[in-house]
């Protein structure tokens, strides 16, 4: 009888440290979802800010998440970036042997993310922007297109930011704009400098989709009816 009570306890404490253990790295899984999350929100909100896709280090200061952000992972690898250029994470758990586990199960469900994805099988992690506005800079940005922050300073052939809610493109020798909604860029309508570009059937005009207005800068309306052709429209 004393063997069996013994051995009951035993069996009592192995179970409630077992308990214990699976608790604490269930919290501790949670807690790098958190910081995965959190560095995707703020790379989001750096690219609506900054207009360039950021690094790790850029991430790191008192405007974003701060210079004391802890990248460690109790479970795992230090959070770090696969490829800032893609907006892939490293996962921090992926070791062969959770493959079955409940730890990496827990690391995949998409109950606990909301601005991240987890591919497992390809080992990384995407952060997935959420508003129209950032994936607009950032598909630009991919792209090798520069975004200046005003557009004095533009770069010719490229973008700057000409309110909050528009860019612009400035051509070769920057002597004409096109104007676009960040929003919805080239499926919404554009403004543009003046009617050159259309004289011209200047390229980005040319990928626009049919339908799409074209506001001439202190002139008119154009309608875009073809690939490359523009009609007037009545004010």
């Amino acid at each position: 009888m004393k063997k069996i009570l013994i051995t009951l306890c035993l069996m009592i404490g192995f179970l409630y440290a077992n308990d214990l253990l699976k608790q604490k790295n269930v919290l501790s899984v949670k807690n790098v979802i958190e910081k995965e999350e959190q560095i995707a929100y703020e790379v989001e909100r750096y690219i609506l800010n900054e207009l360039k896709i950021p690094s790790l280090n850029d991430l790191l200061t008192n405007d974003y998440l701060g210079e004391n952000f802890n990248l460690s992972s109790s479970v795992g690898n230090d959070i770090s970036f696969k490829n800032s250029s893609d907006l892939q994470l490293n996962l921090s758990i992926n070791e062969p042997s959770l493959e079955n586990s409940y730890i990496k199960l827990l690391y995949v469900r998409e109950l606990y993310r909301k601005n991240t994805v987890v591919s497992w099988d390809d080992a990384y992690i995407s952060i997935s922007l959420k508003s129209d506005e950032a994936k607009t800079l950032f598909n630009i940005l991919k792209s090798g297109s520069s975004i200046s922050k005003d557009c004095l300073s533009v770069v010719a052939n490229n973008f700057c930011e000409s309110s909050k809610l528009t860019l612009r493109w400035y051509n070769n020798d920057k002597s004409s704009w096109i104007e676009y909604n960040k929003s919805s860029f080239k499926n919404g309508d554009v403004a543009i400098s003046d009617s050159s570009l259309v004289d011209n059937k200047d390229t980005k005009l040319v990928e626009l989709p049919i339908g799409t207005k074209i506001y001439i800068k202190d002139s008119g309306i154009k309608l875009k009816i073809d690939t490359d052709v523009f009609m007037d429209v009545d004010l």
